[in-house]
């Protein structure tokens, strides 16, 4: 029986992986990226977090290609999100933003970016906590998912969850078209040191049918100037931010 709700949870994953993907924005190119295996290996090898304080420690990540949220802070604006989720027994989940950025480009955000100047980091960091927020709405809308929310009070919660490193820094990467032409630019978050975190939603249905989503994050150190060993951009990478905190209440 244990077997047969693995290979649920598992199956679960991998459909929700093409509905979520085929929800996105019809705009999205098909290009050959940099970023695509090489650079998840080499920015994601020495992950300190992603089995700490984790739903599903232990289980197979399975990876998406991209999806497209947009955010209240930048309407007409569309962010491409790569990801990856796994699942385990029962109504729990594991999600992980690999890289993420506007596409297409978002002048608004840009300029953003620019202005936030030494405060760089904190800024995508906020960026990023909204984009998970999306994620879990989003992934939330998956039928089989939808379906399997348990009502409040009675079948306890679903439990969706990131962990993460307590301090990171963002490394810029330029994205490629097969002609060799800069068309993207991408964000990956790489942790300082190993100090993690986990920013987790409880999710349950209402007697009136709305769900209630309630977020929580356990904190983690917040000094982050002595966070070591310190895990050096791709080479690919045109720019990075500070090591800044990334733990703070959604």
């Amino acid at each position: 029986m244990k077997s047969l709700k693995v290979i649920i949870a598992v199956l679960v994953v991998l459909v929700a992986t093409v509905f979520i993907y085929s929800c996105a924005k019809d705009g999205t190119e098909k290009q050959s990226d940099v970023l695509s295996e090489d650079l998840r290996t080499e920015t994601r090898a020495g992950e300190p977090c992603e089995n700490v304080m984790a739903n599903c420690g232990g289980t197979i990540w399975v990876p998406s290609t991209a999806t497209n949220v947009q955010l209240a802070d930048y309407p007409g604006c569309t962010f491409e999100i790569s990801y990856r989720v796994r699942s385990c027994p029962t109504n729990k989940f594991d999600l992980e933003i690999l890289n993420w950025g506007p596409w297409p480009a978002c002048p608004a955000f840009d300029a953003d970016l620019a202005a936030a100047g030494l405060g760089a980091g904190l800024f995508l960091q906020k960026i990023e906590r909204d984009l998970m927020i999306e994620l879990v709405n989003l992934y939330l809308q998956f039928p089989l998912v939808n379906a399997s929310i348990p009502l409040c009070g009675v079948g306890g919660t679903m439990s969706i969850g990131f962990s993460i490193g307590s301090c990171v820094k963002f490394c810029f990467i330029p994205i490629g078209t097969p002609q060799g032409e800069f068309t993207k630019m991408r964000y990956v978050k790489i942790p300082c040191g190993e100090a993690c975190c986990r920013t987790s939603f409880e999710i349950c249905r209402e007697a009136n049918g709305k769900l209630s989503i309630i977020t929580s994050t356990t904190q983690g150190t917040n000094n982050c100037t002595g966070q070591l060993p310190q895990t050096p951009c791709p080479i690919i990478s045109t720019g990075s931010t500070v090591c800044v905190p990334n733990c703070q209440e959604i």
